[in-house]
Parts: C-alpha cells; sequence; structure tokens
C-alpha cells in the first residue's frame, strides 16, 4: 500500500511539474501534452493525487509518521523529477515497470 501512496504522490507532483512555464515541453507522454494544454485542470488533479497520497500515509502509518513520511517521500521525488525529466528518463514504460517491480517488492516483503 505504500506503493500506491508513493505513485499517487508521484503522478500529483509530475501533474504540477507539467504545468510550469519552465518545464521541458518535449516529452514522449502523451499525459504531458494535455496536462501542458489544461493546466488549471492538471493542477487540480495534481493536488487531488497528492492530498490522497497524504490520506493514504496517515491511514496506514498514522499521523506523525504518516506526515512526515509523506513530506520525507515528497521532496524525494520532487527533487527526482525536477533533476531526471529533463533528460527525459520518463516514459510510460519504465514507469509502469518501476511500479510494478515495487509493487510486487512490497507484496513479498508484507
Amino acid at each position: 500500500m505504500l506503493t500506491v501512496s508513493i505513485f499517487l504522490i508521484f503522478i500529483g507532483f509530475y501533474f504540477l511539474y507539467i504545468t510550469s512555464k519552465r518545464a521541458d515541453y518535449r516529452s514522449e507522454l502523451g499525459i504531458y501534452k494535455w496536462g501542458h494544454a489544461n493546466a488549471s485542470q492538471s493542477k487540480y488533479i495534481g493536488v487531488l493525487l497528492i492530498v490522497l497520497g497524504l490520506l493514504l500515509d496517515i491511514y496506514l502509518l498514522g499521523w506523525g509518521s504518516g506526515i512526515f513520511s509523506f513530506f520525507v517521500v515528497l521532496m524525494t521525488l520532487a527533487s527526482l523529477i525536477i533533476l531526471i525529466s529533463p533528460i527525459r528518463f520518463f516514459s510510460l514504460k519504465s514507469i509502469v515497470v518501476i511500479g510494478i517491480l515495487a509493487l510486487l517488492l512490497e507484496i513479498n516483503i508484507l
């Protein structure tokens, strides 16, 4: 379940990132083009996904550790997106593969 929370935070911040005027617009992801064209809807979706990730963290870990882990994950993913997105590392295939591997790893550990 933490993988789902991390994935929600990742997608939410990515939606907020693509609405930026400074973001590099040349990307293979179709959601990038849609999000850049519909900036206000992308901002609402991004904030909603980030809040859902926060609520899921609080539900799974409790108030204190949930909020703390949310901010740690948010800072880590925000840095990752800002640093790696301009070199076009994120493709739909890589995001899905990394997400499925993380989910399988979490299921096996628990």
